[in-house]
């Protein structure tokens, strides 16, 4: 349906004009709020993933990075990991 007439907002668009009159007004709020609120989380979690992305591929092309402690700490992360189970 939204994408027969395309607009911006089209989600909240589309619901105000299909949801009951009573209605209406609280659920294009509410499904824009939780598109908004979507989009938020949805850009944190791609700024992470990219972050960790780089960090990997710096660590793959020069292992030497890694100071003595964030080894030591990795191996024991690891050993705690393989024990439980």
């Amino acid at each position: 349906m939204t994408g027969s007439l395309i607009i911006v907002g089209g989600q909240y668009y589309w619901t105000s004009r299909l949801a009951p009159k009573k209605y209406a007004r609280f659920l294009s709020y509410s499904t824009g709020y939780l598109g908004w609120a979507g989009a938020v989380v949805v850009s944190g979690s791609v700024a992470v993933g990219l972050a960790q992305a780089i960090v990997g591929m710096i660590i793959l092309a020069n292992p030497d990075v890694l100071s003595p402690l964030a080894s030591k700490t990795t191996d024991v992360n690891s050993r705690s990991f393989l024990l439980r189970g």
